[in-house]
């Protein structure tokens, strides 16, 4: 392997590792963003839906802990499928 082989696998490998990086990087703010947004959004449906909706029609908190764990699980069905469709284009 000649000098300039090992350089060019030197950089190679620096590079996907960068890349690799910043990829975990995006996924991990993209995590935090929507964690931030899931929980915003329960805290005011919550502290609204208890000033404004007459005592007999309230309704459990859980109800919205509920629906923010289907969305975080529509959420992670739709990466995963976006994520396979990418592989499967990678691999052809």
């Amino acid at each position: 392997m000649s000098d300039k082989d090992a350089l060019l696998e030197s950089n190679l490998t620096s590079l996907y590792s960068t890349l690799t990086k910043k990829e975990g990087i995006l996924f991990k703010l993209y995590v935090i963003a929507v964690t931030i947004f899931l929980w915003t959004g329960y805290t005011l449906m919550v502290s609204y839906t208890r000033q404004m909706t007459p005592k007999d029609e309230l309704y459990s908190s859980s109800t919205v802990v509920f629906s923010s764990e289907c969305a975080k699980f529509l959420i992670t069905l739709f990466y995963v499928y976006a994520g396979s469709e990418t592989l499967q284009k990678g691999n052809e």
